[in-house]
């Protein structure tokens, strides 16, 4: 059947392709080896022979259902999920990918508990099918921005790699020190001090008040709202109106640091009790943000269901205290490495975006491809 608006051909994906169970890899696995092992979050290992030959894509059968994978090489695949093989004839297996990729196979899902696909409800996928020209057209489009993101991810890796190091190094070592001496915290700087947290900053936690949720919900404001790992919502007042330091008072991120612990606000804002307010008196805020960012703070909570920072523990923190000026030079390289983390962060976004909007459009025929230019045109 040929659709009478794109010109493409109507099909199911039993048409074009054909669905494998993976098996459990448990007998064949190594150490390393030249076969990948791949489940539905991804690589699981090495296997010491394939199960399929590659290319091939990858489709969750439990779990993590909405995610395939394009594999290229050959590789064994758990018994969690299925090996797609297309019809080398009729499709492009690159832009069955991105068009799997792009149908939400979610909605397909079986299961009230853990997620379930099977071969019935996947084979009945409906396709509207370009020719294979303008499919491999699609798939070179996507695949050039896929490779921009890779490439993107892999900088924003590779700079906060650099950048830990760096401060670990800054931090404890400085900037062209060569004498040290030995502290509780380790080796510093001989012109280093050793300070407490509470002899270098104002705690305004007095001042700080929480709003319920109920009543925030009837506030329409443009004031952040402040908790322990960031704004959590707006309102319409403010308590502060200066550059501040919060850090988490509670909550298992202290131990996670899945986000921020210490951050800076600045500006008008609100702040709850889950998070202390700190005011720099006597050291650069950008150092000392990085530094209470940068430490493990095990050894101050307290708490194993809900890690707690009470501020008794808060006021002994520890600080490797250099000179004003030398705490604003470490600030200014570590912020240099932040800053191209966010500005490459932002590109990713904006890549990803596009690729959102591209296969919206190209997957769909919304926008057709010139198989013999370059341009796009729309339909």
């Amino acid at each position: 059947m040929v659709s009478s608006v794109l010109n493409w051909e109507e099909v199911q994906l039993k048409d074009i392709s054909e669905l494998k169970y993976g098996k459990s890899p448990k007998d064949i696995k190594v150490q390393s080896s030249d076969f990948p092992i791949y489940g539905t979050s991804g690589l699981n290992g090495y296997a010491r022979k394939p199960l399929f030959n590659g290319p091939l894509i990858l489709i969750g059968r439990k779990g993590t259902i909405d995610k395939p994978l394009y594999i290229k090489e050959d590789c064994w695949i758990i018994d969690t999920a299925f090996g797609l093989f297309h019809n080398k004839e009729k499709v492009d297996l690159k832009w069955l990918y991105y068009f799997l990729d792009h149908y939400k196979l979610e909605r397909l899902n079986e299961a009230t508990g853990v997620p379930s696909l099977s071969k019935t409800n996947l084979n009945t996928i409906s396709i509207s099918l370009p020719t294979k020209n303008e499919q491999h057209k699609i798939a070179a489009i996507l695949s050039s921005v896929d490779d921009a993101i890779e490439k993107t991810e892999a900088i924003i890796e590779q700079t906060e790699k650099v950048k830990k190091g760096l401060m670990q190094q800054l931090l404890t070592k400085g900037i062209g020190h060569t004498k040290f001496k030995k502290t509780e915290m380790g080796e510093i700087p001989v012109e280093w001090e050793l300070k407490k947290l509470e002899q270098i900053v104002d705690i305004l936690d007095g001042q700080r008040r929480p709003i319920k949720k109920a009543d925030r919900d009837l506030i329409d404001g443009d004031i952040p709202y402040y908790g322990a790992s960031g704004i959590i919502d707006w309102v319409n007042d403010f308590i502060f109106n200066e550059p501040l330091i919060l850090v988490a008072e509670d909550g298992e991120n202290l131990r996670s640091r899945s986000l921020p612990v210490a951050f800076r606000i600045e500006g008008k804002t609100w702040v709850n009790n889950h998070a202390h307010i700190l005011r720099p008196s006597n050291i650069n805020i950008n150092f000392l943000e990085i530094y209470l960012e940068s430490i493990n703070y095990e050894s101050y909570i307290t708490g194993s269901a809900q890690p707690k920072l009470n501020q008794k523990s808060l006021r002994n923190i520890l600080i490797a205290y250099p000179s004003i000026k030398e705490q604003q030079k470490i600030a200014s390289v570590i912020m240099s490495f932040t800053s191209k983390i966010s500005l490459e962060s932002k590109k990713l976004e904006r890549l990803k975006e596009m690729k959102r909007g591209l296969m919206q459009v190209l997957l769909t025929g919304k926008v057709r491809v010139k198989v013999n230019e370059s341009e796009v045109t729309n339909t």
